[in-house]
Order: C-alpha cells, then structure tokens, then sequence
C-alpha cells in the first residue's frame, strides 16, 4: 500500500567513503525531518537551504571523533547527505551503466517508413556539458538494420538519425538549446515529415511541459535535397543503451514516450512509466507493444527532497548517559558559498592561464610592496622588475590593480622554450600621452639563427615596429603614422599584440593595439627576409624612458603560435555577456555542478557590465540582479540552478489546488510591504533613470480625494548592466512589479498525508514555479488565486507530509507575447455613460484617454474579451459605435459578483496585457 494507507517511505542517506550509506534506521522519526529551499515571500535573496533531523547516536557511530565508530576518519564537517522518498511519480530510471535500457522488439506496427512523430518526456541528469547522451531509437548496425534514433546533450540540442538503407546515416541537429533545464521534468517531440511537398524533407522540432502539454516548435531544419524514407528495419526499439550507437548512456529519467507512424499519427509504441508498478520488469502498453527491462535500469518513484551538509554532529543525552542523540542541522550548498569565500581572481588572471600554446604568464596583479612579478604558471619563472610601483591602477575592470612605471622602469619576462614555429607577445597597457621623438617602450629578446630582437617604439605622431639582426642591423622596420591610430594607442586601455609568422624563408612580423572595447583596432606589418621566428628569449622593458612616467601595464603573456584572441573576451571583463551566460560560466569555471532554467527561447537574458573582482557568490548574484531571475540551489545534488527572468514569465501552472484543499489558515494579506512607486535604477559606473507611478494604482500622490493613491514609496538600485539605456526598462519593470495592485497570499498549504492525489504535482514544483487555487469562498476576492512559488519549507515523518510554498501574486508575470492573439492592451481611460443595474446587459461607455475600443463590425474576430467594473467581470461579446461613445453587449458576473454600478465607474480589461521588460 502507499502514504497514507501505509508510512511514508522515507530515507536519509549519508555519504561514507564516497558511498551513499542508508542511515534511515538510525534517524528518530517521531522528530520529523523539516527542510526549507529557496526564499520567503518577503525575503529578497535566496538564503542557504537547510534540514533538520534528529539520529540515535548511543553506540557513538555519528561521533567522527569516536575511533570505535564504524564511520570514524570517514565522516565530519560538511559531510554531504541527502533525504530521498519513494512516493509520488513513478518512472523509468537509468544510471548511465552500460545494458541501462528498456526494450521492446520489432514488429510489423513499428516498422514506420514514411512521416514519423516521436515524443518523450524526460528529465536528464545532466545536460549540455558536450556529452552526447542516447535517448531512443531502433537502429541495428549488424546486418544493416538501421531505421532511425535520437541522441541528445551536447551544446544542449537533439540528433535525429535516420537511414534510408538501412546502411546509410542521415542527421538532422536542433540548432538551440530547447532543454530549460536537466532539473526540469520536460517534454519533447521530434517529427519527419519525409515530402514536405516542396522537393524536400522537413525535420521539426518541438517543447512542451508534458508531453500532454502545447506543443512549441522552437528550431525547425529543411532539407531541400529531396524526399526521404525510413528503412523498415528487424531491429528492436531501444530506451537508454542504445546498443549500436557510439554515444553515453543516459544517466536521468524517462516518465512516457510515444511513437506515432505519420505526424499526429497512430501511436504504435506509447510506454508510459508513470502508471507502471514499482520494480516491474516488463509490462505491455497499450499500444500493444512487450517492454522488458535490461541493466541496472529501474522502474520506482524515488525523488530527492533534500540534499546538503552536515556542518557538526552535535550529541546530545539525559542525565546518566541515556538517549544519546544528534540533531543535525544539514545546510545547503549556499551556506559554505556565502561564508568565508575569498573574492575570485579577475577575468583575465582566470581566463589567460588557459590559453594554447602558453609559454609565460605574469598578471602583474602584485601587491604594493611586491619586489618582482609573480608568475601565474606552475613553472613559471618570476620576472625581475624594477621601477614598478605595483597595485596603483585599477581602472581596468577585467584586473585586479596594476602598476604604473617610474622613470627608468625595467622588467624582464622570461617564458618557457616554444616550437619555433611563430610567437605572439600580448599584454595590456595604457599611455596617458606619447613623447615628441619616437621613444621605445619594450622588446622582444629571440633566440634565431638571424633574429635578435623586436622593438615597439612610440611617439606623437607614430607607432614603430622594428626587428634586427644579431649585429643590430634594422631587418625590415615600419611605422604607422594615421592620426586617429596613433591616436587610439593613448588614454585608453588596449590590448598589445606583437606577432611573429612564419613565411617560407622570411618572417612576418605585425603589431595589433586594440581598444578595450574594441571599438578600434589598429595594426602594422612588415616583414623580415632571411630570418626565421625562432623563439622568445624575454619581453624587456629596458630603462623606460621618463616620457612614459605613469604608464601601466598588465598581463604579459608569451604564446607558442603566430597569434592568440586570449584578450578579445576577458579584457572587457566580459562586458556584455548575458546574465545566464555570466552565471553558467563562472559556475563552471569553478568546477560546481550548474544548470539553467532558460527562458532565452523567448528573450534574452539581461546584458551585464564587466565581472569585477567578487565573491562567486556576489557574481552570481550581480548577474541575478541585473536580469530579475532566482538563482539557488540544487535540490538533488551539490550545485546552483539560475532561473532567467523570461523563464518566470508566461508559465504553465505546476500544481492547481482546490480551496477546500489547502490547508489552513490561507490568510490574504493587503499591506505596503512591497510598494515601490517611485523607482530609480542606476547602472555601476554609469548613468541612472527614475520612473513614477504618478496616476493609477498605487500612486505616489498623496492619499486623499484619489483612491489609488498611496504616497511615495521611492526604492533605489544599482546594478551590474552592460550600457545605460537598459536602465530605464529595468526601472520601468520594477515599478510593474511594485504597483500591481493585488492581495498577497504569503503562505500557502499542502497536506499530502490528507491528500496523497497531489504528491506528484506538489513534490514537482521548485523555487520560480507557478501554483493556482481554484474555487476560493464567498469572503476572499473571486477568481483563481495565481502565485509565484519562492521558496518553501517542507515537513516529513512516517506519517505526515506537508508543504508549505511562500508565495508573490503571479499576475505581473503574464506580459504579451509577438503574435499572440489573447493580448490585448488596457484601455488608457473608460467610464460608464449610465447607470446599471445587477441584470442589464446593454452597457454604455465613453472613451475618456486613449484609442476607443474595438467594435464587433470591424473587428469580429476580437471578441469576446472580459472588462471589470467595480470588480465585476462581464464577457464582452459584441460592441457597436465607432466613436468614443460606445454600447457593448455582455455578459454579466463571470466571477459571481453581481451588483449594480454608477455612472463615471471606471472601465478595464480583466486581464490586460503588459510588456516585459
């Protein structure tokens, strides 16, 4: 029997040795576990996520220090443990083992040769980490039985493989990334239609919540090189190890899959896991296709609810020794991330370490009392400097402060031995001004059987570069003398390249300066004959001259190749980069589990300004910040999801809740906790903007004679943006969301011991998600309750199960779509030209600000819509008049409210739709 009928089966698992260890034996379940992801309704950053839990620990074994413990020297602080159910949605599992597999063999039925649909809903363990992952698929290389199969992972996107011969293999690659993310539980659908009636063939490509859901097609491929077929192979269809393909073996879970002969077809194959018993090792679908299981491969219900730290293992016992126990208070991954966390290294010290070829690495990022130049390199040798007055100049985002030379500043960069095959030398550097008389900066030392060394010199009116030979004979010197590039080397940040390439039997030698931002990039070449590259012996500076007093320079690399694009990126700090893009890549940098829940299908995520030098936690949440996302932890394993801003909006609904089911107390509340009416968002370094709410709900006019005024709420940000024009869309968005004008419901209750139907949907739902209340009484406001699910805190013991969601008003989050015929634009002024009564369905308005309203003459197809009046919905189904003054036909209390209304009430769209940002 299943919870409630039976305990709930429950588990805590504790990783011992590199081993998840059951210890549900030991945990005291009359104290219940309790657990709490994400954040509060009225909180604005996601706190750690933590759990509590009590363990019986009289023989000691829970004690690290105890050396009779079973577990000493294998467990201590922040020792990982996770806490597991077996309730809720059942599927298939895999482990990524090879044999991991569920199979069905051919028959007449799956042998499709014209259009084919395939839909799977699935939730990867992970996903786009450039591993290509098998899914599905009949497909058979011995004795050349091909037919078709899907592989999936890498850069995120789906292969459609098919075969006409089956020896021949034909692809087809989703161009994006359609997955929001491998936490998510989603669906996908993958059709060929083999004659698109244009000479081709047509591969399309599709999403969906659940494979029941709305399909969107979000990448489509055309191939115009003719029809196609499908070979009607003998081969079996294969879920998980696909036996003849040369991929990885999925590690992650299949809920249903169906296989349609013709697009929206006959289902010829439609295993659904999720209605399985758990343990079953084969069973029949009800397309009347045997599946077996192979492998380590599973069918159950287990879900991680928890997974996180044990920081200490407090004990705990009566007086004498008795009831010895621990409570343990797990943390999540955010609290180690948040504590104690020194600031990451710029974005170039953490970015030029893993560039090809390199030979030699200084960042000059020293601190002030620093004597020579640290290498960044394992080997690498220091550099000897003199005349550096390290840690002065910090204007360049993407570094940690640099030096500025004095007079008579010399270094000496020595790399590692290349190929001899070509060099590149590059740092970054910045000269206030140039001197009258071309005066050298620095040289390139080469060990070549001609060449002896390079120099870059600079003046006012141009920029040198200069080989020679071993007796210090010019081998083929050039100056650059355009203004406006000689212009661009001073007052800037650039970054330098000094190149050397191999040409037959001379060498070319060009020299790049390139703006921070690269706006302007500026190069000069020339060419040596008779020389060869060899190979860099040092980068010098040799007695800098007194002209160049003040100049900084910075991370001075030598590569083993005739040039390198190391800087392009970093040197800007990866300025302009979106949110998703700048969270996903520092997260990897650091090697932590990370996915993203992405909404960029839709939109882009926010742009940001430069990585400066922060905490990993102060990155994430900059980036955060600026795009209007959630970001937290994981909740099955040690790692950071990011929800885009985009992905928050427009959502399905992940669990729909009756009144009568939810918990008590649910206590509307109506306070000024998150009024923000008067809002200004300023960008770091930059410029700010400032919009009011000085009309409509929740003004800033002073409360009195205007219903909707509530006074001046003024809140300010500054935030990590890439250009000053987003500011005031940011602001803009912000007063959207600090003036929608409806009841907050901050809690929200499920009792799942009471009712078991909802623990799939409930268990389903994370931080970011959507939830409704239907069918709400007569006391709170009509209509379904729409929330925003931010965090929440979620209670079990053997035989009790709640979750509580802390919850926002989800209306804000409904904004209008490019082509969508449901949005509709609020009107900007309407009112009531007569009084009505609770009954009359003949309404007249007038149309006192803005554009009037569509009538049903013109525009037939635009009706119905719903208006408020007084907080009465009424379905408009007809209008007539083309003026201001306008007469609807409706129908009246769609949402049970009937009431009589005056003239001058005011008139609306019931559900208006508004631009996100």
């Amino acid at each position: 029997m299943a919870f409630p009928s039976s305990r709930l089966s429950l588990g805590v698992e504790l990783l011992v040795n590199g081993t998840y260890t059951d210890i549900t034996s030991y945990v005291r379940g009359s104290s219940g576990i309790s657990i709490t992801r994400g954040r509060s309704a009225e909180g604005s950053q996601v706190d750690p996520g933590q759990c509590t839990l009590t363990i019986e620990n009289t023989d000691g074994r829970f004690s690290p220090r105890n050396p009779a413990s079973p577990y000493f020297g294998q467990i201590g602080r922040n020792t990982p443990i996770r806490i597991v159910t077996n309730e809720g949605a059942t599927h298939a599992d895999f482990f990524g083992a090879a044999g991991d597999k569920f199979t069905t063999p051919d028959a007449a039925a799956l042998d499709i040769t014209g259009d084919i649909d395939i839909r799977f809903e699935f939730q990867p363990d992970t996903w786009n980490d450039g591993t290509e992952y098998e899914l599905l698929g009949k497909w058979n290389t011995t004795g050349n039985q091909r037919s078709w199969y899907i592989t999936g992972g890498n850069a995120g996107t789906f292969t459609l493989h098919w075969s006409t011969t089956g020896s021949n293999d034909l692809t087809a690659v989703s161009t994006v990334n359609g997955m929001d993310s491998p936490i998510l539980r989603q669906a996908f659908r993958i059709t060929l239609d083999v004659n698109n009636g244009a000479g081709g063939y047509t591969v399309t490509f599709y999403r969906s919540d659940t494979i029941d859901g709305t399909w969107e097609q979000y990448d489509q491929i055309v191939t115009a090189a003719g029809t196609t077929s499908i070979f009607a192979s003998t081969a079996q269809v294969e879920v998980g190890d696909l036996a003849s393909v040369a991929g990885t073996v999925l590690s992650g879970k299949f809920y249903e899959i169906r296989i349609l002969n013709g697009i929206d077809g006959t289902e010829v194959a439609n295993p659904d896991f999720t209605v399985q018993t758990v343990g079953a090792t084969s069973f029949a679908d009800t397309a009347g296709r045997t599946w077996a299981k192979g492998g380590t491969a599973s069918i159950r219900n287990r879900q991680i609810r928890f997974w996180g730290e044990v920081s200490e293992w407090p004990p705990r016992w009566e007086v004498g020794g008795f009831d010895v126990t621990s409570t343990l208070v797990i943390s999540g991954y955010f609290r180690r991330l948040k504590s104690g966390a020194d600031p990451l290294q710029s974005a170039l010290r953490r970015t030029l370490p893993t560039t090809t070829g390199l030979l030699g690495y200084w960042p000059l990022e020293d601190g002030t009392g620093a004597d020579d130049a640290a290498s960044a390199l394992p080997s690498g040798r220091p550099a000897p400097v003199s005349g550096f007055s390290f840690g002065q100049e910090s204007s360049l985002a993407a570094s940690s402060a640099l030096p500025t030379l004095l007079t008579g500043a010399t270094a000496s960069f020595v790399p590692a031995t290349g190929t001899g095959g070509g060099w590149t030398v590059a740092c970054v550097f910045q000269i206030s001004s140039l001197p009258a008389a071309l005066t050298e900066i620095l040289r390139v030392n080469v060990k070549s059987s001609v060449l002896s060394y390079v120099v870059l010199s600079a003046s006012a009116t141009g920029i040198r570069l200069e080989p020679f030979n071993d007796d210090g004979t010019s081998v083929g010197g050039v100056t650059f003398s355009t203004a406006g590039g000689v212009a661009a080397f001073q007052n800037q940040w650039n970054q330098l390249r000094i190149r050397c390439a191999d040409n037959g039997a001379n060498v070319d030698f060009t020299m790049n300066w390139i703006n921070e931002d690269g706006s302007d990039s500026w190069f000069l070449t020339t060419t040596g004959t008779s020389v060869n590259p060899g190979n860099v012996a040092s980068v010098q500076i040799k007695s800098l001259a007194a002209d160049y007093i003040g100049m900084s320079i910075g991370h001075m690399i030598v590569v083993d190749a005739n040039n390198t694009f190391a800087f392009n990126d970093p040197i800007t700090g990866f300025s302009g980069e979106t949110a998703n893009n700048r969270v996903a890549r520092v997260v990897e940098e650091e090697d932590i589990s990370f996915t993203v829940v992405d909404g960029s299908l839709t939109r882009p995520s926010e742009a940001v300004g430069p990585q400066r030098v922060q905490t990993l936690f102060d990155i994430i949440q900059n980036a955060t910040d600026a795009d209007g996302g959630i970001f937290y932890e994981k909740r099955v394993q040690r790692g950071i999801q990011y929800r885009d801003r985009a992905s928050l909006e427009n959502q399905s609904v992940w669990l729909t809740l009756p009144y009568e089911d939810v918990m008590a107390p649910l206590e509307p509340t109506d306070d000024d906790q998150h009024i923000e009416n008067d809002v200004t968002v300023s960008r770091i370094d930059g410029s700010s903007a400032r919009v009011e709410q000085e009309t409509g709900p929740l003004n800033t006019q002073e409360p009195g004679d205007d219903p909707d005024a509530v006074g001046r709420y003024a809140a300010s940000y500054s935030l990590d943006l890439d250009n000053d024009d987003q500011c005031e869309q940011i602001a803009a968005w912000k007063l959207h969301l600090g003036t929608w004008d409806e009841s907050r419901y901050p809690k929200v209750r499920v009792n799942l011991a009471r009712n078991p139907e909802y623990i799939a949907a409930a268990t389903r739902v994370d931080v970011g998600d959507r939830i409704q209340i239907t069918d709400p009484p007569a006391w709170l406001p009509p209509g379904t309750i729409d929330l925003l699910v931010q965090g929440y805190t979620e209670y079990l013991d053997q035989n009790t199960w709640t979750i509580e969601y802390n919850c926002t008003p989800y209306g804000p989050w409904l904004v209008a779509v490019t082509n969508e015929d449901t949005a509709r634009a609020n009107t900007a002024g309407c009112q009531l030209a007569e009084d009505l009564d609770a009954t009359e369905t003949g309404v007249d308005v007038t149309t006192t600000d803005g554009p009037r309203w569509v009538d049903s003459a013109t525009y037939a197809s635009d009706f119905p819509f719903d208006i408020v009046v007084g907080g009465e919905v009424m379905t408009v189904t007809a209008c007539t008049g083309t003026t201001t003054s306008q007469t609807f036909t409706v129908i009246r209390s769609v949402n049970g409210i009937a009431k009589s209304h005056s003239t001058g009430d005011a008139v609306s769209l019931a559900v208006p739709t508004y631009i996100a940002l």
